[in-house]
């Protein structure tokens, strides 16, 4: 019987919080998919409003 025995590699502990390579990746993806879900409501919304014109240039260069 072969058996794999994965185990993360930690990056950090904070406060007894192990952090590892895993979450941190989660972590950073669910930003990144948030900034997109964001950018895409603005665009559909298309205002004129100066908010939503910062928001849209913040995300952009963040984008690029």
């Amino acid at each position: 019987m072969l058996q794999i025995k994965l185990q993360p590699e930690y990056i950090a502990t904070i406060g007894g919080l192990h952090i590892t390579n895993t979450f941190l990746t989660s972590v950073l993806v669910t930003i990144l998919l948030a900034i997109i879900s964001i950018s895409f409501r603005i665009e559909q919304k298309k205002r004129g409003n100066i908010f939503t014109n910062a928001l849209r240039v913040l995300i952009y260069e963040l984008l690029k």
